[in-house]
C-alpha cells in the first residue's frame, strides 16, 4: 500500500494520476478514486509537493520493475 502525503493508505491497487472536471469548475487532479479529498486543482497540483511525490513514486517503481524483469546478461557472440 502506498501513502500519499502521509494520508490513510490507498488500497485501490492502481496508482495513477486522474484528471476530473469539477461541475462548473476547474480541472482537478486525483491520485486515488477512494480518496477524492486528495484532489487538487490542476495548477495547484503541478506546483505542489504531491506532484513530486507521484513522480518519485513512478520513477522508483520503474527502476524496481526494470531490475526485477531484466533479461539475464548474455555472453557476447564471438565470430
Amino acid at each position: 500500500m502506498h501513502r500519499i502525503a502521509g494520508s490513510v493508505p490507498c488500497q485501490e491497487g492502481y496508482y495513477g494520476v486522474r484528471m476530473y472536471r469539477a461541475k462548473n469548475g476547474p480541472f482537478m487532479i486525483g491520485v486515488c478514486i477512494q480518496r477524492m479529498d486528495l484532489c487538487l486543482p490542476l495548477g495547484e497540483f503541478v506546483m505542489s509537493q504531491r506532484c513530486a511525490e507521484v513522480r518519485n513514486f513512478r520513477d522508483d517503481e520503474t527502476a524496481r520493475l526494470t531490475a526485477l524483469h531484466r533479461a539475464p546478461d548474455r555472453e557476447p557472440h564471438r565470430s
